[in-house]
Order: C-alpha cells, then sequence, then structure tokens
C-alpha cells in the first residue's frame, strides 16, 4: 500500500506522490530510477525487486541507473516525473540524509510516498588482503597514531558507509579519511590493489573477494553476526556497538 509517510531506515521504493491514472494500471513499463551505479547493493536489489513485480504486473521494469550528487541526482530525477507510479526511487538513508548537507530541489518527504521496506543489509569491513591490519582494534589505533594518514572508499557524503565511519570517528577519536567514488563498484580497483586501506561493502561486493583471499573481513557493521562470513566478528563484539549505522 502507498502511504503519505515513507519508511527509509533501509532501502526504500518510493514513488513521486499524486494520483493514479484512470485506465488499468499498469499500461506501459515502469521505471526504477537506481541512485547508484550498476553493481551495488542498491542496484541489485532494485532490478531483483523489478523482476519481480514484472512477472506480477505483466509490465518491463527498466532499471535506470543514475549516480552522482550523493543519491540527489536520482532524487531530483523522480520528485521532477509525472505522478502517475510509473517512476519510481530506490532510496536508501542518503535520502533524508543529502538535504541536510546540500541544497536540493525537492522535498525528501512532501514529494514522495512511500511504498515499501525493501531490506536491511549490514556492510563487511574490510582491508586488502596485503593489508596488515587483523582487527578493527589495528586500523583504529594506528588511524588515533597518525590521524588522516589512512584511507577508506566512499560511495559518497550522507551514505550509510560514510555515516557508519562517522560514528566510529565520534566513538573512537579514530580519524580515517574518505576517498570519494560515484558509489562503491568504481572504488573496487583501488581498494583491492591497495590504494585505498580500508573499506565497508555490502555482502554483495565483499563476500566472492573476501573467500578469493583478496580482501581480509575485520568485522561486520551489525550486532549479530552474518552467516555469510560467521567467523567474523561484529561491530558490537569489537566494542563498536554504538555506532552501527543502518541501510
Amino acid at each position: 500500500m502507498i502511504t503519505r509517510r515513507a519508511t527509509l531506515a533501509g532501502a526504500v521504493a518510493l514513488a513521486a506522490s499524486g494520483g493514479a491514472e484512470a485506465q488499468a494500471f499498469p499500461s506501459k513499463p515502469l521505471r526504477f530510477v537506481i541512485p547508484f551505479p550498476a553493481g551495488g547493493i542498491v542496484d541489485v536489489v532494485g532490478r531483483s525487486v523489478g523482476e519481480k513485480m514484472s512477472a506480477q504486473l505483466g509490465q518491463p521494469v527498466i532499471a535506470d541507473n543514475r549516480p552522482g550528487g550523493n543519491a540527489a541526482i536520482a532524487t531530483d530525477i523522480v520528485a521532477k516525473s509525472p505522478a502517475d507510479g510509473y517512476t519510481w526511487l530506490l532510496a536508501t538513508v542518503s535520502h533524508v540524509v543529502t538535504p541536510h548537507l546540500q541544497k536540493v530541489e525537492y522535498d525528501p518527504i512532501g514529494d514522495f510516498a512511500g511504498a515499501a521496506y525493501l531490506c536491511n543489509v549490514p556492510a563487511i569491513a574490510v582491508v586488502p588482503a596485503s593489508s596488515p591490519f587483523k582487527t578493527m582494534a589495528d586500523i583504529i589505533a594506528k588511524a588515533k597514531a597518525e590521524p588522516g594518514k589512512l584511507t577508506y572508499l566512499s560511495p559518497g557524503a550522507g551514505t550509510s558507509m560514510h555515516l557508519n565511519m562517522e560514528m566510529v570517528k565520534v566513538r573512537t577519536g579514530a580519524a580515517i579519511a574518505p576517498v570519494p567514488y560515484r558509489g562503491l563498484p568504481p572504488g573496487m580497483t583501488d581498494l583491492l590493489e591497495g590504494r585505498l586501506d580500508f573499506g565497508l561493502l555490502p555482502p554483495v561486493l565483499a563476500t566472492s573477494h573476501i573467500r578469493a583471499g583478496r580482501l581480509r573481513a575485520l568485522a561486520v557493521a551489525a550486532n549479530q553476526r552474518m552467516k555469510d562470513v560467521p567467523d567474523v566478528p561484529t561491530f558490537a563484539e569489537a566494542g563498536l556497538a554504538d555506532a552501527v549505522v543502518e541501510s
């Protein structure tokens, strides 16, 4: 059911708010506007949901990746689209954070109608396999000793990864410098090859590299262990329970 109030703790499908067309719905393809690049977790979730919706509705659901602007580019496109139910936004925590970080031309609540809460995806804290860091305590100690020297892969200000790292900084005093990319996939090569020191990645990007020995998992940004990496401690076990930001 579409409501006027959006649930935004995790990935949420949002449509431009307004009335429905008089003719049978849907009578043409729907569009999912995705604020991040292809291959990332929001893209994977969006395409998976789109396939299910297409099968049920009998119309194609087109994935339209519009990364950039801390998700503001995609969000603005949807806000300015006809309020006919054919244009949807796959939103994350950035939907409500970005307007506090930069000027936007839309109302993140009033211009949208929440349709469904889709999922919550904890991130995995990783370092390149060649890294000397074995635990979160190791990297925090280094970051405190040499503030700003270490770097991490950032998909942009206001994302859950950025907020997680800011919470770690607040709780521990460890300053790790963000290196911004237009989403996580574009920065993966630099992380894998050791040009970045650290990353917080969704399982869809992290687990295959962890199993192949290209990345080392330090912790899961959650309060419970993840079945995909059951031997990896949680942020709670690493003393960072209050530094978890859900997305």
